[in-house]
């Protein structure tokens, strides 16, 4: 989730977990400890441009770290106390426990709230690299936060601060229940999806669904066929009939080669195996292989998704470069609006505001209301 998100988490887990013997200084340790995991940003921008996807949500992501650290930090900050500020009830000797509960509590929330996004996070780490993911809810959801927000709030201005734990128990209740009924959208957008695939005669299909930004109706369904791929939109709040792109599996050599390198193998590995290849000759002979995430993405240029790798190909096939790209979406200020109007049900919307910005090479449209099997389009 954003740093705000998870700030807010932070402090209401504190506010829950230390408010009635440290006080407000509670949430100011609890946001602390909520934004430390992602610190690991710094690390990974120093490593190159993949250590972002190959270091962030790792080891400060684990199941283990806050069980770890959390007494350690905790500890350590109640000695700073006991030091700096020995007249503060946090460097009473009761202080000490409170202090690193809300230390522990703080960091293993953290990972377990980003589990519930489509990015994926390694809670296993550093025995394992698996990647874990719920799809309930975007990196960015205003009404989760809104929620945590308010009992911080009322933590911080509230004048029966008698209350404040109470509060922060009852939004962390709220928004938890929150995560869950929007993790149950991303299964209604899957069984939506299939429901019309099967009437239009297309079984046994890989239907995924993933979220879109800033609520949790809105769904990115991707859909794996044999000889190519399907995107579409679709809403739980009002379904209707999913505007289906079709593209169509390119056929080159070099493919497997490619997607043997290290940059292909990250990407593959970072976007749990949904990435989609597209070529290009660049009038010098050689081919341009780009793959994307297709986890995200929006009508328009970035239908086949936002970010990935392009690796260059020689004139003999073998791959001489690879670099990491972020795929330009040309939303405009109308962007917002349209989002919250699809996941009302005005799909649509999405598709107006792409209007006749280029999309991405090498695809097909597919008839609206008569899903067959994927037509033949255009080879990569």
């Amino acid at each position: 989730m954003d740093t705000l998100t998870q700030i807010a988490l932070g402090a209401a887990v504190g506010q829950a977990a230390g408010y009635k013997r440290l006080g407000r200084s509670a949430l100011a340790l609890g946001a602390l400890g909520g934004v430390i995991p992602d610190l690991d940003v710094f690390a990974a921008a120093a490593l190159g441009p993949f250590a972002e996807w190959r270091f962030h949500r790792g080891i400060t992501h684990s199941l283990i770290f806050g069980p770890l650290m959390g007494p350690v930090l905790g500890y350590a900050l109640w000695r700073t106390f006991r030091r700096w500020r020995p007249m503060s009830r946090c460097a009473d000797i009761d202080g000490r426990d409170p202090m690193i509960a809300v230390m522990v509590l703080a960091l293993i929330t953290h990972p377990l709230l980003d589990l519930f996004t489509t990015y994926g996070t390694q809670l296993l780490a550093p025995f394992s690299d698996a990647r874990f993911s719920l799809p309930a809810i975007p990196i960015i959801d205003p009404s989760y936060t809104i929620i945590l927000l308010a009992a911080v709030a009322f933590g911080i201005v509230g004048r029966k601060r008698w209350l404040a734990p109470a509060a922060a128990g009852i939004a962390l209740t709220l928004s938890s229940a929150y995560l869950f009924y929007a993790w149950s959208q991303n299964d209604r957008a899957e069984a939506e999806a299939r429901r019309q695939l099967a009437s239009g005669g297309v079984q046994g299909a890989d239907v995924r669904a993933y979220t879109t930004m800033f609520q949790p109706w809105l769904r990115r369904v991707v859909v794996r066929e044999q000889n190519g791929l399907r995107v579409g939109f679709i809403s739980t709040w009002a379904p209707t009939q999913i505007t289906w792109t079709c593209f169509r599996s390119p056929q080159h050599p070099a493919l497997d080669q490619v997607m043997t390198t290290s940059a292909a193998q990250v990407l593959a590995w970072f976007a749990d195996g949904q990435v989609w290849p597209s070529l290009r000759e660049d009038g010098q002979g050689r081919t341009i292989v780009r793959l994307t995430d297709l986890r995200y993405g929006f009508p328009g240029p970035t239908l086949a998704g936002w970010w990935g790798v392009e690796v260059t190909l020689d004139q003999n096939g073998a791959a001489t470069d690879a670099v990491r790209i972020r795929i330009p979406s040309g939303a405009s200020r109308d962007a917002f609006a349209a989002l919250y109007r699809a996941g009302a049900g005005d799909v649509a919307s999405l598709y107006q505001l792409a209007g006749s910005a280029e999309g991405p090479p090498h695809v097909s449209t597919c008839e609206m209301n008569a899903l067959g099997p994927m037509q033949p389009g255009p080879s990569g």
